[in-house]
């Protein structure tokens, strides 16, 4: 079995040399050949290729720590390993591959690269994004890389612990990565990892309609005759299956703060209500008290007496009604204080009448 997978490990060494050989590279001669997207794209294809071996994950291993090997080969294992990891989500291992191979490959342009994505996989995008903007900039014709710099930004946001973490993502940073996928998309509009990032980026907006429009159109663009067909769609899913969730989530909360505001508009009609039956009750049924107390108090006296005590009872009424009123809606309401003083001037005019009180001053 060994023998086997080493067999396989020198079919794969030669494989990755002749690619490296034929990449056609960009017309950018300043570049280092690891940092250009040809040199990605020929990566990719030879783990879409051999994917379906199960243990090639072992042989890159092989030709990795293989000291026999051309640096450049053993480099381009290293680099087709970190994207089979990617391609699996077996980020932890990511990192311990790269501290691992820190002092034979970190002299490639590219290992920053592979490092901040590593990074950006296991919840460290908020620490990279600084050095993650600086060295992107460096490699505007790299496609790949410009499309990295908005995943991690979005990454970040996704992974962000708190409101306010995810507010200043949305001002400072979702912008930058809004023209960066943009960009590359504009050059690549079938790119299936493009039109998902765009699909992320909409979501974390809160367009969702849009989201999901676009991760459906990296779906659809994936080719199914690549290796890794399913482990990139099944990445795909997952996303649009987030996007789904969230736009639920969100939109009940929205559904409930409506609620919640219409919920206080009815209790404040409510209360203003049962504070007006509540004067009205108090008023009936001082009314019925008043005319009841005068039909039995009046029997047996004379008529400017009567007429006295009545305007009497009736102030009495219109105060009560009136500090009942005060007592339910407080000190605010100027027509309370306005019926008070009436029932006083009414009380005050039976007194002088009864007891002719200017007419005893008048004296």
């Amino acid at each position: 079995m060994n023998e086997d997978i080493e067999q396989k490990a020198a079919q794969l060494a030669n494989i990755l040399k002749y690619e490296l050989i034929n990449c056609v590279i960009s017309d950018d001669s300043e570049a280092d050949q690891d940092t250009t997207l040809e040199y990605e794209n020929c990566l990719t294809s030879v783990v879409a290729k051999n994917y379906q071996y199960p243990e090639l994950e072992d042989i890159l291993a092989i030709i990795i720590g293989d000291s026999s090997q051309e640096m450049n080969v053993r480099y381009a294992a290293f680099y087709a390993l970190h994207i089979f990891c990617r391609r699996n989500r077996r980020y932890e291992h990511l990192a311990s591959l790269l501290e691992k191979w820190n002092s034979s490959f970190s002299g490639y342009a590219s290992f920053k690269h592979l490092t901040i994505t590593a990074k950006m996989f296991t919840g460290q995008g908020m620490d990279v994004l600084d050095s993650a903007e600086q060295y992107y900039k460096k490699f505007p014709a790299h496609l790949g890389m410009s499309q990295c710099l908005a995943e991690v930004i979005v990454k970040a946001y996704e992974d962000a612990k708190s409101d306010d973490e995810r507010a200043s993502l949305l001002q400072k940073w979702m912008p930058k990565a809004d023209r960066e996928i943009d960009r590359v998309l504009r050059l690549q509009p079938y790119n299936a990892t493009f039109c998902c990032t765009r699909g992320r980026i909409y979501k974390a907006q809160k367009k969702f309609d849009l989201a999901k429009e676009a991760i459906e159109k990296a779906i659809a663009y994936e080719k199914p005759d690549r290796g890794d067909y399913y482990s990139k769609t099944e990445i795909f899913h997952y996303h649009l299956m987030l996007t789904l969730f969230e736009e639920y989530e969100y939109k009940t909360k929205i559904s409930f703060s409506n609620l919640s505001e219409e919920n206080k508009e009815i209790s404040k009609e409510l209360k203003a209500s049962l504070g007006k039956n509540i004067e009205y009750m108090a008023l009936f049924t001082a009314v019925v008290s008043f005319v009841i107390g005068a039909l039995n108090i009046t029997k047996q006296m004379v008529f400017i007496d009567i007429f006295c005590l009545i305007i009497a009872l009736m102030g009495s009424v219109v105060c009560v009604f009136s500090t009942i009123g005060i007592i339910l809606n407080g000190w605010r309401k100027l027509e309370s204080y306005m019926v008070f003083l009436v029932g006083i001037v009414l009380i005050a005019f039976s007194l002088i009448v009864k007891y002719d009180i200017i007419s005893i001053f008048g004296a």
